[in-house]
């Protein structure tokens, strides 16, 4: 008779991509375009963006002026973008605010999760909710939105930029991949968790 073998997990797999960062306080938590959000973990780098050319522009002066300048930020050596989902920021189960909340809220309530260590990441098979959880009592939600993009497929709900450049892409259907950030994800294999 053979060996058992276990089976591979596929939720253990796409959660592996997480374990270097547990442990380490996530910094620069804030709120971006519409209810995204964004983390930094590990040390920073400065991010270079190119200078965007405004010669296409045939507006006003002042919006050309800003068109002509470089966006330079802080990064982490591992990024997380919550992007197009439901969720609620919690502590010690009081909610805080939600992706509906206002600008003004989602801001103040997010400065919580700054300092706080990146303890456990879990996701439900079954509704592809994933659930990140801090150690001072932050815990975040994510629920995938029910309706597709302009092209018809589901929208990521949150993405994982790892030191290696590549980025790992978590779907509303459940399905996930890891691979270059600068490689098109309409090009990879999904893998089903």
């Amino acid at each position: 008779m053979p060996p058992f073998r276990r089976r591979n997990n596929p939720i253990e797999s796409l959660i592996k991509y997480f374990e270097p960062i547990y442990g380490k306080p996530c910094w620069g938590v804030k709120k971006g375009f519409g209810s995204f959000i964004t983390f930094e973990f590990g040390n920073p780098h400065l991010k270079v963006e190119k200078v965007v050319d405004s010669t296409w522009y045939l507006g006003s002066k002042r919006i050309k002026k800003t068109l002509t300048t470089r966006d330079v930020r802080a990064r982490g050596d591992w990024h997380l973008w919550i992007y197009c989902c439901y969720w609620n920021l919690r502590l010690k189960n009081v909610s805080l605010t939600h992706n509906e909340s206002s600008d003004k809220k989602m801001e103040e309530a997010l400065r919580i999760l700054n300092g706080q260590e990146l303890i456990a990441v879990k996701i439900d098979r079954d509704s592809h909710h994933t659930l990140f959880e801090f150690d001072l009592g932050g815990t975040l939600e994510t629920a995938p939105y029910e309706h597709l993009d302009s092209d018809g497929d589901p929208y990521d709900c949150w993405m994982l930029f790892l030191p290696d450049g590549n980025v790992v892409t978590y779907r509303a259907d459940g399905m996930y991949h890891c691979h270059p950030a600068d490689q098109a994800c309409d090009k990879v294999e999904w893998l089903s968790c």
